[in-house]
């Protein structure tokens, strides 16, 4: 009697064994089967069939031996001593997708125009506004020195844009301006929103500007000069300026906001001359 109930419990544990196995073999060679164990279906690592969008190939504008790009200044490297028209190496970010650094030789030759606005510049006074951050735009060339080895381009102009914007004085000195403004038009140098389905307006900065000498300006609406003193905190203004996205800018003109007026010397000619009362349309009694 053991040994057939041993016989049997034997049996029984090698039937169930052998279905587990044939349970597993089949799972195997199901989910071996493409599109088996993942949502969707396809073939494993498939990629989509779809359209896809092109791809440009052409290098960016900054990859080119010459070219004019709006930019910022990264830093100005000052070249080793002896070297006579060589200056240094200007580098500049350019705002262009993919843009590549501008690494520009600066040499002492005639026919290189630098501006501050609507100001020429000699190459020592660019030279001290050569910072980082501030927002130019140059134009570069071939290098024409031939033993120079380090850069293949050279620069040819450089300008700083100045650019309009709006708002209040935070705190006002002779030498140093704090703004907080926006753009009058567009937005900041460097923001690109034309991508965007819903552009948002040009946001509010706090722009700390040096007042440059024999440049700075003061005036009102009709462009008539004003000094510092005519200005105060809290005071809406509009400013013509020299972006910098890091740092301390420039402030070309500071001017109070609103429309241009007749001249003072016109509207005083249209008044009625004093009679000799002393006063104005009313008759002096005789004595």
């Amino acid at each position: 009697m053991f040994s057939s109930v041993h016989n049997r419990f034997g049996f029984s544990r090698f039937a169930t064994l052998a279905a587990l196995g044939c349970a597993l073999l089949i799972s195997a060679d199901a989910f071996g089967q493409p599109g088996a164990g993942r949502r969707g279906g396809g073939p494993r690592g498939a990629r989509p069939t779809g359209p896809r969008a092109p791809q440009s190939n052409t290098p960016p504008a900054s990859a080119e031996l010459e070219g004019t790009l709006p930019g910022f200044i990264l830093g100005f490297t000052p070249a080793k001593e002896g070297s006579e028209e060589l200056i240094g190496y200007l580098k500049v970010k350019p705002i262009e997708k993919n843009g590549r650094t501008l690494k520009l030789a600066v040499h002492r030759v005639e026919d290189l125009q630098l501006a501050l606005g609507s100001r020429e510049l000699n190459l020592d006074e660019a030279q001290e506004y050569f910072k980082k951050g501030l927002y130019c735009s140059v134009e570069w060339g071939v290098n024409r020195d031939g033993k120079d080895k380090s850069t293949k381009r050279e620069l040819r102009s450089l300008k700083f844009d100045a650019i309009e914007v709006e708002g209040s004085i935070e705190s006002i000195a002779d030498d140093l301006i704090i703004l907080k403004a926006k753009p009058k038009a567009g937005d900041w140098p460097g923001v690109d929103n034309t991508n965007t389905t819903n552009p948002r307006p040009p946001a509010n900065r706090k722009l700390k500007l040096r007042t440059i000498p024999d440049v700075t300006s003061f005036t009102n609406p009709n462009d008539e000069a004003l000094d510092v003193a005519d200005f105060e905190a809290e005071q809406s203004v509009d400013a013509t300026i020299i972006f910098n996205r890091s740092s301390e800018g420039m402030i070309v003109n500071l001017r109070r906001p609103g429309p241009r007026t007749a001249p003072q010397a016109a509207q005083t000619r249209t008044a009625p001359p004093p009679t000799q009362q002393g006063g104005r349309g009313k008759a002096r009694s005789g004595g």
